[in-house]
């Protein structure tokens, strides 16, 4: 069995500037389904590669 640990995961804070947009705009794409993500208590935990598919995608929009 694979034992996954929370340092495999970005908080949102962390997330925020891999996508170079504020925190609240990243708990927007969670809440809209565009960044999937794990709560945990309060707090919400995306993986690094979801983070970088989304920062992507913005990026391939920004520049049409």
């Amino acid at each position: 069995m694979n034992e996954v640990s929370l340092q495999d995961f970005l908080t949102v804070r962390e997330a925020s500037r891999r996508l170079d947009r504020c925190p609240e705009v990243v708990r927007r794409y969670v809440r809209e389904g565009k960044l999937p993500a794990h709560k945990l208590g309060m707090m919400w935990y995306i993986r690094p590669e979801d983070a970088d598919a989304l920062a992507q995608e913005l990026n391939c929009e920004s520049k049409t």
